[in-house]
């Protein structure tokens, strides 16, 4: 079988059947930044500074006891940012952590202990880890019948579920935001056309016009209905699936901004720079550990993303890591060269970690067969 080649700009390989190829070997999605300057960046300059945000969010909690809810996962960048908000901007945070079936203990031993050394209060998400599996393994299995990328999202969808809890945990203590860490290189890009252009970062966040959310909530819908003429064993998941991809599907849905009305949210790396050198540097200094067999420190916190990895390659033909590095090559935060390296080691899928997931939704030896 040959080898997929990848895209002369960044690292895509060809075998992606989402994202088509020019004939000089450049994927539409570099083509689509080509004119952006620079790429994968905020489209105007922040109408204020990251400071002048972190003393608005500030100033919102003052005479309330936490200034702001910060989700972690006991992942990189979940932990890198409660470091920053607590040491950098001493910003009163209340840590809200969900164990998943995919949680390895050195991850949850990472989140506990780093929380207690920081002086943060802390807060566990209460849902159903059986039920989280139960859908888990059961896409996975519909997958192995018939695959569809859509199949793969809906593995997740149990996760959709925390961006409604950290609304209803930060009302519950009148936090009035919330803060997330997912920095903007994470804003994986696997269908042509995609750029900046769709979405404005605005106050660390990705802002669309209601209209825009609108067209894209019916779109999702149009999608729902069609997966679901496909595999009518769905209809048993047709309520997760309209929650997870229309309510909850991120932390700015139209439902969430008319529901909760008095809580923001923000982006801390849409705003402030994700320093990587510098995360890893304040991961060694709190004693995170990465999880045996883990190939990378990037979505360390989630053990399913092997599995998930496994199943977008075979199904379309790319991982989230050839997507992540691909849009640091075009920010121009590391090179082609650089990607290229590290997607060898990073990029790889653990065997360990796969078969620990296996055994979790309790696959047979021969799955994969």
């Amino acid at each position: 079988m040959s080898v997929p080649k990848r895209c002369n700009r960044c690292i895509l390989p060809n075998s992606c059947d989402l994202i088509p190829f020019d004939s000089d070997g450049t994927c539409k999605l570099c083509k689509a930044v080509q004119t952006e300057d620079p790429p994968l960046q905020p489209t105007t300059a922040p109408v204020i500074s990251l400071e002048e945000h972190i003393d608005r969010i500030r100033q919102k909690g003052k005479g309330r006891k936490y200034d702001c809810v910060v989700g972690v996962s006991g992942g990189r960048d979940s932990t890198y940012l409660l470091s920053l908000l607590v040491n950098r901007h001493q910003l009163r945070c209340l840590a809200v952590y969900y164990r998943t079936p995919f949680t390895s203990e050195t991850i949850d031993t990472n989140i506990r202990r780093i929380v207690s050394r920081l002086g943060v209060d802390f807060e566990e998400i209460q849902l159903s880890q059986e039920y989280h599996k139960k859908v888990a393994r059961k896409m996975v299995l519909l997958w192995k019948k018939k695959a569809h990328r859509l199949i793969i999202n809906l593995a997740c969808a149990p996760c959709k579920l925390l961006n409604r809890e950290m609304y209803k945990i930060a009302r519950k203590h009148k936090a009035p935001t919330i803060i997330y860490g997912t920095n903007i290189y994470e804003a994986v890009q696997i269908a042509p056309g995609i750029s900046k252009k769709q979405t404005v970062v605005r106050g660390g966040a990705q802002v669309a016009s209601v209209s825009r959310k609108i067209k894209s909530m019916f779109s999702l819908i149009a999608s729902g209905a069609k997966l679901l003429i496909e595999f009518p064993v769905l209809v048993r998941y047709l309520w997760l699936g309209f929650k997870s991809s229309i309510m909850y599907i991120s932390p700015h849905t139209l439902y969430l901004s008319l529901r909760y009305p008095g809580i923001k949210t923000f982006n801390y790396f849409y705003d402030g720079r994700w320093d990587e050198a510098d995360c890893e540097k304040t991961l060694n200094e709190l004693g995170w550990q990465r999880p045996p067999g883990c190939n990378t420190s990037w979505k360390a916190d989630c053990s399913f993303d092997e599995i998930k990895n496994k199943m977008l390659h075979q199904t379309i033909g790319i991982t989230y890591a050839d997507a992540f590095f691909s849009n640091m090559v075009r920010a121009g935060v590391i090179s082609r060269q650089e990607a290229i390296q590290r997607i060898e080691t990073e990029g790889k899928i653990s065997e360990q970690r796969l078969q620990e997931v296996q055994d979790i939704l309790e696959l047979d030896a021969q799955f994969w067969d």
